[in-house]
């Protein structure tokens, strides 16, 4: 009132407006949005290139997965990881990546995994890494106890046995 004066009333959709105007000029749809999306109670924002590159591969390739490895200090450390590795695991759970890996040692798994499951949400999108036994591709077959490394999760997780050496940093 102090810069327009008494009698100027402010319209509580004058944000919807502008945003429908800007929605217009890049092509964009509320419905299904590339650029600005609406966040509900919140207001709106931009929405990152990620988002659209997924979205164009998935047009692409309908069946493809996303998923996010996971440093373990993201989850014990965050601001330590997003300094480190430049990882924020809220904004990654924001990004809606279908699944995430976390690799962890033995004996820390429960503590870091319920953290992570507390983080995303639920269990159902995680994937614990598990370093295959040593030995021989013969001998493989009897050490991998799949249904057990599994029941020592929480319901829900999966587990992915990975080679060590072949592991990304």
């Amino acid at each position: 009132q102090s810069i327009w004066g008494e009698e100027f009333e402010i319209e509580s959709n004058v944000v919807d407006r502008h945003i429908r105007e800007l929605r217009v000029k890049l092509g964009d749809s509320w419905r299904v949005p590339q650029f600005i999306e609406t966040v509900a109670g919140q207001g709106y924002r931009f929405k990152e290139q990620d988002d659209q590159l997924r979205g164009a591969m998935r047009q692409h390739s309908p069946k493809l997965q996303f998923a996010l490895e996971v440093h373990p200090e993201a989850v014990t450390a965050p601001i330590e990881a997003l300094m480190q590795y430049g990882e924020d695991l809220l904004e990654a759970k924001r990004s809606r990546f279908d699944s995430y890996l976390i690799g962890v040692q033995h004996g820390t798994t429960p503590n870091i995994v319920e953290r992570l499951i507390e983080l995303l949400g639920g269990a159902d999108r995680i994937w614990v890494a598990t370093p295959l036994p040593e030995g021989g591709l013969v001998q493989l077959g009897d050490q991998l106890k799949p249904t057990t490394d599994c029941a020592s999760q929480a319901k829900g997780i999966g587990v992915m046995y990975v080679n060590v050496s072949s592991s990304v940093p």
